[in-house]
């Protein structure tokens, strides 16, 4: 999820190939170096949800708006036109366009592209943790776990929007409303089913809290009030979880059991695909106000910039390869965000950009130095 005034959010990067609005590469530095001509992408960023509430407000909700997370989402999208991918290959959904059956139908358009060389998924908005995990794949690989992730589309239900006494007294309705409320999130088997589609090369990265647990979301729902020495800014900090722990136990009283099947779907990421994550799958992801998605602003920066690319390019062959550019925007988020938690004295503002067959990047030569 994407918290505000810093946000949590949950962002899908795919970034194969990503040059930096400098130029696309004359000649391929290797035979792995994607051809932006025939780089296909899905960029996606959530802001405003249908059931999503005003920052602050008092109103019963887990489910509350963003600020920024359609600007990153656009701001990639530039990025990717800025290289000379082609504007008919890029594929943007931002807010109330990004439905979960939308969010469905371009993700089989990307993995289905004709003659792709890359395929590119960016997602900024709110993840989930606590979906109720009914095939037990969570459970047989961390025993105990009962919950998959899920990435949260425009219109997600919030359970927790439902007075609670109602909702107990009417078992046929709660088990219609949380099952409805399943369907409306894409939860990462369905994410696994559109990798296993295609051996085209293809990257996520996610710019969210506990993205890298694939967009967990906190174990209980969580509302603090901070504020900081610094800034005197007051930031109302609220974790999304859409589903209440008491309405699974009431509908699946058996998923207590943490029972794995006889064979269990094992969610391995496959050998053509890499995860890069604005944060561990305990951590939050922040969206500054002036910055955004703070991971986001400094991967870009790390293509963009002159400056940054001169960091950033760490065998100092005159490029920025994804590997260079994710590690400069990790170590640049881990000292912003530490900055952040100290001065909200607020462990949970801290992120640890991670990664996952990062080796597949080293080879992609993005930027050439300005």
């Amino acid at each position: 999820m994407k918290v505000s005034h810093w946000h949590t959010g949950l962002v899908l990067l795919l970034l194969f190939a990503l040059n930096t609005g400098v130029g696309q590469a004359q000649d391929s530095a290797s035979s792995n170096e994607i051809d932006l001509a025939s780089l296909y992408c899905l960029v996606v960023g959530i802001s405003d949800y249908e059931m999503g509430k005003p920052r602050g407000s008092l109103e019963r909700a887990s489910l509350h708006d963003l600020q920024h997370a359609h600007e990153d989402a656009l701001a990639f999208q530039q990025t990717l036109l800025d290289c000379g991918v082609a504007e008919a290959n890029i594929h943007t959904l931002l807010n109330s366009k990004a439905t979960k059956a939308q969010l469905s139908k371009e993700l089989n358009w990307l993995v289905n592209a004709d003659n792709a060389s890359g395929l590119i998924f960016y997602y900024s908005g709110h993840g989930s943790d606590n979906v109720p995990d009914l095939d037990r794949d969570e459970n047989a690989q961390r025993p105990g776990d009962r919950f998959d992730e899920a990435l949260v589309p425009f219109d997600a239900l919030d359970l927790y929007q439902y007075d609670k006494r109602k909702a107990l007294a009417n078992p046929e309705l709660m088990k219609q409303l949380l099952t409805e409320s399943i369907d409306k999130l894409l939860i990462d088997d369905e994410i696994f089913g559109f990798l296993n589609k295609t051996e085209v090369p293809f990257v996520i990265i996610l710019d969210s809290c506990f993205s890298g647990g694939s967009a967990r979301g906190l174990e209980e729902e969580l509302e603090v009030q901070h504020k900081s020495p610094n800034t005197g800014i007051d930031d109302e900090l609220i974790a999304i979880r859409l589903i209440p722990s008491y309405w699974v136990s009431a509908v699946f009283p058996d998923l207590d059991e943490g029972t794995a099947p006889e064979e269990p779907i094992m969610l391995d990421l496959p050998d053509n695909a890499a995860m890069l994550a604005a944060s561990t799958e305990n951590q939050t992801s922040l969206e500054h106000p002036d910055l955004g998605g703070v991971f986001t602003f400094f991967l870009l920066l790390a293509l963009n910039d002159a400056e940054a690319q001169a960091e950033a390019d760490a065998n100092a062959d005159g490029w920025v390869d994804l590997s260079e550019a994710f590690s400069y925007a990790k170590d640049l988020t881990d000292e912003l965000t530490m900055d952040i938690a100290m001065a909200y004295n607020n462990d949970e503002l801290y992120q640890q950009p991670s990664a996952l067959n990062l080796e597949l990047a080293i080879n992609l030569k993005l930027a050439e130095r300005l």
